[in-house]
């Protein structure tokens, strides 16, 4: 694979201040304008190498100073929720419930999005994001329930605004209980109609989405539409969305179930009916495990959860272009996300996909977000030469916004 490097003395500091324009945001939680000020007025100082060098100390020392006090002066989800009153507003005006509740129960990290006015115009496809079980929308504090927070900030970087970009939780946003989630049609009927809602709040004729973990499996029957069996109820969400959503991307979905649930098979999440259940056996009377069977070994890896199958066999594309992103060191969905020897991130028939290296579950959600925006873009996932730079043993890819892991750069 190639690695592309930049000996250019200026350019390495032009991607020094993206970088820590980036980490000044996330440490300080302070405004994109007051990150960008303090950082370029510091690298706009002339020095020789080792008073670039001795800038950099400085500004590190300074970063790390911001995220120990991070806890007592971050404000809750980046001040980027809730609902802009412009959308409150309007879905008031129409009794959207399912949206409002989430706005209501869960305060300022449990929804993003709206216009400022009415006169704020729209430039880019709106994006709606799905989050995973027991996750949030945006960042509460507590430990992995932190949303897309971070994911939104690559895409205030490309210019969007929260006329362009939309999520509102569900659940109980309590990692300790995911295990006992019980998945409701009353989750996807509420999805499908946020989805209709941001259409017609908009005026736009298509929108984007992407889901991470559970969210991804939400999306595709939002997408997809049709029916299935959740929690003992008929849950029909009607025809396919296709025509309305033009680029869906799943992060770290389990399509075909998750290998820890054949130890949890008691468990609501990983119900052979409604959850991530992935079957029982390799088949062919072949002696293995979910996790340890190899790729292609089993034959007979049908009889995984109901509604997962519902989904998959649904002949309903979820969207116009349809990708998966997933990482060979996930440490919920197992080693190379395979289940019973079948890659669980793959979306039957989709458009592409792409295996990230040293990426846990819950940072595929912020560190693959640039390749999202690429793919939102130009209908394709970025190319594999784009996505790396390698620089003083930092991984930063400024002119495409793409980051890889240190693993992946090794190769």
């Amino acid at each position: 694979m190639q690695v592309i490097e930049y000996p250019d003395n200026h350019v390495n500091l032009h991607i020094q201040k993206g970088a820590w324009l980036r980490n000044c945001h996330g440490a300080l939680y302070k405004s994109r304008r007051f990150c960008r000020k303090f950082i370029f007025s510091f690298f706009s100082l002339a020095g020789s190498p080792r008073a670039v060098k001795m800038k950099l100390l400085l500004l590190t020392v300074a970063m790390f100073g911001a995220l120990g006090a991070k806890t007592f002066y971050r404000i809750d989800g980046d001040g980027y929720g809730p609902f802009k009153s412009h959308f409150h507003d309007w879905l008031v005006a129409r009794g959207h419930t399912f949206a409002l509740e989430a706005y209501d129960n869960y305060g300022a990290t449990g929804t993003f999005g709206g216009k400022d006015s009415d006169g704020q115009g729209i430039s880019k496809t709106p994006v709606i994001f799905i989050h995973g079980n027991s996750d949030s929308a945006l960042d509460t504090g507590a430990m992995l329930v932190d949303g897309w927070t971070k994911a939104l900030g690559y895409y205030i970087d490309e210019g969007y605004t929260f006329a362009e970009l939309y999520g509102i939780t569900y659940g109980d946003r309590d990692m300790a209980t995911a295990a006992d989630t019980q998945m409701t049609c009353e989750w996807m009927k509420g999805h499908r109609k946020f989805v209709e809602d941001v259409l017609e709040y908009t005026g736009a004729p298509k929108v984007n989405l992407v889901g991470h973990s559970m969210g991804a499996t939400i999306a595709r029957f939002v997408a997809k539409g049709g029916s299935s069996i959740i929690n003992g109820e008929h849950c029909d969400l009607g025809h396919a969305l296709t025509d309305k959503i033009d680029v869906l991307i799943s992060v770290a979905g389990a399509h075909f179930g998750m290998c820890m649930c054949t130890a949890l098979s008691d468990k609501h999440s990983c119900s052979s009916a409604d959850g991530f259940w992935p079957g029982n056996t390799c088949g062919g009377g072949v002696e293995t495990t979910c996790a340890t069977a190899s790729q292609g070994q089993c034959t007979d890896i049908d009889h995984y959860s109901t509604f997962l199958k519902d989904i998959n066999n649904n002949e309903a594309r979820e969207a116009g272009h349809v990708f998966s992103l997933f990482s060979r060191d996930d440490n919920v969905l197992g080693p190379e996300s395979l289940t019973w020897g079948r890659m669980t991130s793959i979306i039957p028939n989709e458009d592409g996909n792409h295996e990230y290296g040293g990426y846990t579950h819950f940072e595929m959600k912020d560190k693959t977000a640039a390749d999202a925006i690429w793919a939102f873009h130009n209908h394709a996932l970025p190319p594999k030469d784009r996505r790396k730079l390698k620089r003083t043993g930092i991984d930063i890819l400024e002119t495409v916004h793409s980051y890889s892991s240190e693993e992946e750069e090794e190769k």
